[in-house]
């Protein structure tokens, strides 16, 4: 038998246990990218969230209350990881022209194709309208400021950096986001076309199926 002295000691060195919320959330948030990232918002369901996470769908549920909240919740962490990871990368670079190519090149590795999907599933779910909203507002502001970086190095040609950012990124939805993308915005914004655009896969397109109203 323990004495008690001994076994508040032996307690103390155990780790304490984190809450099951703390695990399970992010846990179904990881899940739920990563399916998204594979299938689209239109094709996955609640239940695929759950299978793959090893809970059931009421255990889905019980977290994130509907299948658009939990849409919204891993689209938003999508989006920090993304800028997360890519502003240092940026501010290695010197160049404002090289911070353009590579934000959008960098773009095209992860989540493009997420966005778009976004853009496209909001306008029939108005609950994800804001959260779209938003990703293209950052989105068009992180660009502007790197032609503002690039304008007081006299790089870029003066102008409006938010106008300029916003025709931008629209040229780069319709291109797909590609080097060449890359390549038009940089001339676009005023700067030759020596640049250096890394390259890049261009995403596979997929096609959007009629929505999927199942939980």
């Amino acid at each position: 038998m323990i004495a008690e002295p001994e076994r508040r000691a032996h307690s103390a060195r155990r780790p304490p246990r984190r809450p099951l919320s703390k695990v399970r959330q992010p846990q179904i948030l990881a899940t739920t990218v990563e399916l998204l990232r594979e299938q689209g918002l239109w094709s996955v369901r609640v239940s695929d969230v759950a299978e793959r996470a090893g809970t059931s769908p009421a255990g889905v549920i019980y977290y994130f209350g509907t299948k658009d909240e939990l849409f919204k919740a891993a689209i938003a962490d999508a989006d920090a990881t993304f800028y997360a990871t890519v502003w240092p990368e940026l501010d290695r670079l010197e160049s404002a022209a090289e911070r353009l190519a590579w934000l959008l090149v960098r773009s095209s590795r992860s989540d493009w194709v997420l966005w778009m999907d976004l853009w496209v599933y909001a306008r029939r779910h108005p609950e994800l309208l804001e959260t779209q909203r938003a990703f293209a507002e950052r989105w068009c502001a992180t660009i502007a400021d790197v032609i503002r970086h690039g304008q007081e190095r006299d790089e870029f040609a003066p102008g409006d950096a938010g106008a300029l950012a916003v025709r931008l990124a629209a040229a780069a939805a319709a291109a797909g986001c590609a080097a060449g993308a890359a390549r038009a915005a940089i001339r676009c914004a005023g700067y030759g076309t020596g640049a250096r655009v890394p390259r890049a896969r261009r995403p596979a397109a997929r096609p959007y199926p009629q929505a999927d109203t199942r939980e």
